[in-house]
């Protein structure tokens, strides 16, 4: 598994390492997503799952989640608002 965290025009670099290492599951994260990002990982048949990987939280049609509170407390005391 690998999470992205970083810009789009970052994390598409990253694409081919992936595509090398054959990473099972890709996680691109509020934020690091771009159509062009997400097109090419699914170009090359990538596993590419958008969503906040640290709560499971999956934006509804590319939503962003904002947080007003700590990671770890999201986490413990219910889901990120979007």
């Amino acid at each position: 598994m690998a999470t992205v965290y970083v810009p789009p025009e970052i994390g598409i670099t990253l694409l081919d390492g992936f595509e090398k290492k054959q990473i099972g599951e890709i996680w691109i994260n509020p934020g690091a997503e771009s159509d062009e990002l997400i097109a090419e990982a699914r170009r090359r048949k990538l596993n590419v799952i958008e969503a906040c990987s640290i709560v499971g939280y999956r934006p509804q049609s590319r939503i962003r989640c904002t947080i007003d509170r700590p990671i770890s407390e999201s986490y413990t005391r219910g889901p990120i608002r979007s």
